[in-house]
């Protein structure tokens, strides 16, 4: 089962303008353990168009077995530096650079990356 990030909310790929879904893909947990899940997955971008040969696809944005927490941290406030805005002079990557996130990667080197690199 997939956690949706954004309840159905679709984002643009730059490159070609796929409609995505970011989600959380959960491990299982084994057999044996009381928990249905084990805490674990991948973040992946599900392309969200009926019309499109690739409609279901899968880009991966994390590496497997990532921690949950680990995920939620870093996607933290994505509703703010993820969103659209209509102001012309506001573009998707500048809005997303002046959010505190985007400042503490800054002063620890660190850069979100496009989903292609």
């Amino acid at each position: 089962m997939d956690i949706d990030y954004g309840l159905a909310v679709d984002f643009i790929d730059d490159k070609d303008g796929r409609p995505l879904q970011l989600r959380f893909r959960r491990n299982w947990a084994p057999t044996d353990s009381p928990e249905t899940f084990d805490g674990t997955g991948q973040l992946i971008a599900v392309v969200v168009d009926a019309d499109r040969a690739d409609n279901g696809d899968i880009v991966a944005i994390s590496r497997p077995d990532v921690s949950r927490a680990d995920v939620e941290t870093t996607l933290d406030g994505w509703q703010t530096w993820a969103e659209l805005t209509a102001e012309p002079s506001t573009s998707p990557r500048s809005a997303a650079a002046s959010t505190p996130q985007a400042s503490a990667n800054r002063q620890h080197g660190r850069r979100r990356r496009p989903l292609d690199p």
